[in-house]
């Protein structure tokens, strides 16, 4: 069994490593642990457990559902947080582009559930996770934070891959191993 993902790889760049500081700075003394930049992505399915025997079958769905998909930039402009304001869990990272990460993940969707695999009831929000956050946290620091990130374009990136990949946990985090790659053309 295999622990896996389908994804879109986030190529960081010098401007975001920039406001990524900045924004650490904002929330420096917070009980927060931030993503390593190598393991940030945007999951379209988490798959879980998965039989190996099924990672082929997987990797043909994947080729299937973005044979004809064009490249496309994506501006990431917004940051914002899952949970309640009273409950932050997570900071991440959103883009303009929505309707076109939700036009992927539909697509990916359709073919997946043609192929007997199960998608949960869940609303897909485009987003890469930047951070997990412990129980306490100072939500005025949070809130201000996130407010003067506001329509900032933070980065621009290139869509023209997705990927399936393994997650190994390990006690100091995951580790992903990439098991197949599509590269849009």
């Amino acid at each position: 069994m295999k622990r896996l993902f389908i994804a879109i790889p986030f190529q960081v760049k010098e401007n975001f490593i920039r406001e990524w500081n900045e924004i650490k700075k904002l929330l420096i003394g917070e009980n927060i642990k931030w993503i390593p930049e190598k393991n940030l992505h945007l999951t379209l399915k988490f798959l879980g457990e998965t039989p190996d025997e099924k990672v082929p079958e997987l990797a043909k769905i994947i080729d299937r559902s973005f044979q004809n998909i064009k490249p496309k930039l994506i501006y990431w402009n917004k940051i914002g947080i899952f949970g309640s304001k009273y409950k932050p869990k997570v900071i991440w990272l959103g883009c303009k582009e929505e309707d076109y990460i939700k036009d992927l993940y539909q697509n990916l969707k359709n073919n997946l559930e043609a192929a007997g695999f199960v998608y949960d009831r869940q609303n897909f929000v485009p987003h890469i996770s930047l951070s997990r956050l412990k129980n306490s946290i100072d939500k005025e620091k949070l809130e201000n934070m996130i407010n003067s990130y506001r329509d900032i374009e933070i980065q621009r990136s290139e869509i023209n891959e997705i990927i399936l990949m393994e997650s190994i946990l390990k006690p100091k985090g995951a580790e992903y191993k990439i098991l197949h790659r599509k590269k849009m053309s």
